[in-house]
């Protein structure tokens, strides 16, 4: 398991080799978000030559993120057998690719706390859903530093003043784990965390508690 501390998503395990036979030492080395020239700089370094179009899909399913990059670029090179990839064939990969980070997705999430997972799920929420957004301002400003730490490990970043989880795949995770496995519990687990809401706010768990239910046929639907 990753360190609770560790910005998960943008840090990657190196082994060093050890001092004494003895011991394994493990270290890390930090990793930050790829610029959209840093992605191109690295495609051309391995004269991988993508078309635009091909550009844009590996923007869109990995976004800036260093090991998302490279997975999805191996994916989509492993997958092709012309010189564009088909919409079908971009289907099969983000299928793969949401299998091949699966285990990894989950190892980042068991290292937020309680009050994390609460902010992440009612984000990914607000993504396949735009009621779930009302009121949604007053939680994150509860749980600023939460918040916070979500956003200095990389797991939340900020679009137009609207706050987002860092990949569609992350948040496919969050709903898999605290919505679809933990259910109805899982409100009761965070009830507490919401007790400072005005009476108006509060009437926004209803809001959340039915959208609980709504979540397996929401994930079929793609989001973006």
């Amino acid at each position: 398991m990753l360190p609770r501390e560790r910005p998960s998503n943008t840090y990657a395990p190196i082994f060093a080799l050890p001092a004494l036979r003895s011991i394994t030492f493990f270290s890390s080395v930090a990793f930050f978000s790829f610029s959209h020239a840093e992605v191109n700089e690295l495609l051309e370094q391995y004269d991988v030559d993508f078309s635009a179009t091909e550009r844009d899909n590996l923007r869109r399913l990995a976004g800036n993120h260093p090991y998302l990059v490279q997975l999805t670029g191996s994916l989509m090179l492993r997958a092709r057998s012309s010189q564009v990839i088909e919409e079908s064939t971009i289907t099969q990969i983000e299928a793969d690719l949401e299998r091949e980070t699966e285990a990894y997705f989950a190892d980042v999430l068991d290292c937020c706390g309680e009050q994390e997972q609460m902010i992440v799920t009612w984000l990914s929420l607000s993504q396949l859903d735009q009621q779930v957004a009302i009121g949604l301002r007053a939680l994150l400003e509860r749980y600023d530093h939460d918040l916070t730490r979500l956003i200095r490990r990389g797991l939340v970043c900020c679009v137009a003043d609207k706050h987002l989880l860092f990949s569609l795949f992350f948040c496919r995770r969050v709903l898999h784990k605290n919505v679809v496995g933990r259910g109805q519990q899982v409100l009761s687990v965070w009830k507490p965390y919401i007790n400072f809401l005005s009476p108006p706010q509060k009437r926004l768990s209803n809001i959340w508690s039915n959208r609980l239910s709504n979540v397996p046929s929401l994930l079929k639907a793609r989001i973006t």
